[in-house]
């Protein structure tokens, strides 16, 4: 509710900025309202529905932001996790995390070429997308067609977030975070 009303009352303000390769680039509410649909959209198309997980690898970026919105936005949960993770603790993490899909930046991905492959390995069989994919243009009959699969609401109580951190066994464990 509250990024609906934001992104509605504040259209054209400046919500995000970012300087990349020596280019400036701003991201207005309703950029971010926009952009934020679309991601939705192309889960939802992709089957992510209400209390799937979605595992979100990304460094500091606009999209990181996006793209977890979007997730929410689509109903489902977001495990955003650590970009310095190792293989391993990804593949732990989704496991653990019981995740659906993997949303990961460029750079990421280039990092990690064989991450679908290593997690098939490992049992779990899920896709990853690299934020081009999610953030793909669609054409308005398809944009729209994806954008009717989405929830018409978001319960407060539910999951919102899959936050993994250390205990004192060195364990990782999960905490949930509703969207209150």
């Amino acid at each position: 509710d509250l990024f609906d009303t934001a992104t509605k009352r504040f259209p054209t303000r400046v919500a995000m900025r970012i300087e990349r390769n020596g280019r400036k680039e701003q991201y207005t509410f309703e950029d971010v309202r926009e952009l934020t649909l679309r991601a939705a959209g192309f889960f939802a198309h992709n089957e992510i529905k209400q209390g799937d997980r979605v595992i979100l690898f990304s460094n500091n970026m606009p999209e990181w932001g996006l793209t977890y919105f979007g997730i929410l936005k689509a109903g489902a949960t977001a495990i955003p996790i650590d970009p310095a993770s190792s293989v391993e603790e990804i593949v732990n993490f989704a496991k653990a995390g019981e995740a659906s899909a993997i949303a990961i930046s460029p750079k990421l991905a280039s990092e990690n070429p064989d991450l679908a492959d290593i997690l098939k390995g490992e049992g779990v069989d899920i896709p990853v997308w690299v934020f081009s994919e999610i953030f793909e243009m669609p054409d308005e009959v398809e944009e729209s067609k994806r954008l009717a699969l989405l929830p018409s609401k978001v319960l407060g109580n539910a999951v919102a977030s899959l936050i993994f951190t250390s205990g004192t066994t060195g364990k990782p464990k999960a905490v949930m975070l509703s969207h209150k």
